[in-house]
């Protein structure tokens, strides 16, 4: 499961953000950050917009998600699997081709993490080389038309590339908040701080039950998300969702005990030498301790004896407690990436 999506808090910026720029280093050369161009775009086309075919169409897409993401661990596994555990949320999916090539894709579905009627999620995505011709815009209508039948209310999205910002703006989609990505290069060791006396670190593969897990991730989840009213994750669709990741790393995936009480985790997702923290905290009691520091360094410890060469982690820009931690381990700043909302 990836970082999760979810409707932010209702806020009227006072200023325009500045659009994210292209990051100084270990940034693919493939992937465009900023506007093109005029001389360097296509005409424009009139795509055709058709339903996902997941088997046809998934090998298409993982390139295309990265293009818009690039920080996100993505491949088909994961795609596929985030898919599923939304097909009960009145989802559609939809790619755009043109010259029968699959050159934009599109997807919505209601947002029932959240106890606020109405509130859906949105991504649109073109290849690089494709933007500006009008792809977004023709896959965009259908999913307004979408959002009419399944009564949205608040539809929020997430940008990570000034083509992205521009083109939410002029869907007349509000930026709410920034974060931060950073990047850490893992060629040089990490230092892992000492254990305090009474807690003792565990891989999530040395769990047999995840229970105590279970418990110590969803108080986490509500400290990091507290965007609104949230009715608690029910197990079982905890472990769909987030234990059964394709891209879960369970050998970095890292929990603080005190005796048997989890307190502090580090979730970590893996897609071959990258790696990418999906979740970290300290649940309030524990808090003033640096365990949240203490699981992520031992995570990144175990990732980089094990060949991972960066990682990646995201953060609110008025997170400061976070940024600290990030900052203790070496963390760098890579891209921003954009909530942005529309009310209907």
């Amino acid at each position: 499961m990836r970082r999760h999506d979810t409707i932010a808090k209702v806020t009227t910026p006072t200023d325009t953000p500045e659009p994210a720029r292209r990051p100084t280093t270990g940034e693919p050369d493939s992937v465009n950050h900023g506007p093109m161009a005029p001389d360097q775009r296509l005409p424009p086309v009139e795509p055709v917009i058709r339903p996902l075919d997941l088997d046809r169409d998934l090998a298409t897409l993982v390139p295309l998600y990265s293009s818009a993401h690039p920080s996100e661990l993505v491949n088909a596994d994961r795609l596929r699997h985030d898919i599923a555990i939304t097909s009960e949320t009145r989802r559609l999916d939809l790619v755009a081709e043109v010259d029968g090539q699959v050159r934009g894709y599109a997807f919505t579905h209601l947002d029932t993490s959240i106890d606020f009627e109405g509130a859906t999620i949105a991504q649109v995505m073109v290849e690089p080389a494709h933007r500006c011709r009008g792809i977004g815009q023709a896959l965009a209508k259908r999913l307004r038309e979408h959002w009419e039948t399944i009564g949205s209310k608040v539809v929020v999205g997430r940008v990570a590339i000034e083509d992205s910002l521009i083109f939410a703006m002029r869907q007349r989609f509000a930026p709410t908040s920034m974060q931060r990505v950073s990047r850490l290069d893992l060629s040089t060791p990490v230092q892992v701080p000492p254990v305090p006396e009474g807690i003792t670190l565990r891989t999530l593969a040395e769990s047999d039950d995840y229970t105590p897990v279970y418990e110590v991730y969803t108080v986490v989840l509500n400290e990091v998300y507290n965007d609104g009213p949230r009715t608690p994750m029910p197990y079982d669709t905890w472990h769909t969702a987030c234990a059964e990741d394709p891209l879960l790393d369970r050998e970095t995936t890292v929990i603080a005990f005190d005796g048997d009480r989890p307190v502090a985790v580090s979730w970590m997702a893996r897609a071959g030498d990258r790696l990418e923290s999906m979740l970290g905290g300290v649940i309030p009691e524990y808090r003033g301790r640096s365990l949240s520091q203490l699981v992520r360094a031992e995570s990144l410890r175990i990732a980089r004896d094990n060949g991972v060469v960066e990682a990646f982690t995201a953060s609110d820009q008025d997170n400061a407690a976070v940024f600290a931690v990030n900052d203790k381990l070496g963390y760098e700043p890579y891209i921003k990436q954009y909530t942005v909302m529309r009310q209907l």
